[in-house]
């Protein structure tokens, strides 16, 4: 059983994630599960720095998600900024060999417990978050092609997260503290 941080504990992992999101322009998170819950790895920072939502990862071996997650964070640093989005739908160009990633958009919910450290850092504002879907060798995804390989399905489970309406593109950037 994991031990519950203290305050102190948290202003640690926060002063963390600044140096890193200084130094990367955003950290990446990750939560090993347990028996009865995925695996999460996500981004802190990508609202800050990049004016898009947090982007996070469940099911994925944590090395392979901080792969994804980095890639999708240098593929959005190098389109202009009125070009970054993440949009609920595929998203094309940024894994190889040439796959998609499945984006669903999960809306703000910085709150619910999954991104812990990001709720952290950005205090009482709110935030919005993507699920980021990887796809089977066939570049099928989960949640979108229903004929993607079972496990991929199974592992990658589309949280039953609250999503905000489809017309919601884009997070204003948060100043970083």
């Amino acid at each position: 059983m994991k031990r519950a941080l203290t305050a102190r504990d948290r202003d640690r992992v926060v002063v963390r994630i600044r140096a890193l999101i200084r130094k990367h322009g955003w950290a990446i998170i990750h939560d090993h599960g347990t028996a009865g819950a995925p695996a999460i790895s996500h981004t802190v920072g990508f609202t800050a720095t990049l004016g898009v939502p947090e982007a996070m990862v469940v099911g994925i071996h944590p090395k392979t998600a901080e792969e994804v997650l980095n890639d999708l964070g240098n593929h959005l640093r190098s389109a202009s900024p009125d070009q970054r989005s993440l949009v609920d739908g595929r998203l094309g160009g940024v894994i190889t060999p040439p796959f998609d990633l499945g984006v669903r958009l999960r809306g703000p919910f910085a709150k619910v417990g999954h991104l812990d450290a990001a709720a952290w850092y950005y205090g009482d504002a709110t935030f919005d978050v993507v699920q980021v879907l990887m796809p089977d060798a066939q570049n099928r995804l989960p949640g979108f092609d229903v004929d993607c390989e079972p496990e991929y399905v199974e592992r990658q489970r589309v949280l039953d997260l609250p999503s905000p309406p489809r017309s919601v593109h884009r997070s204003r950037p948060l100043p970083p503290s």
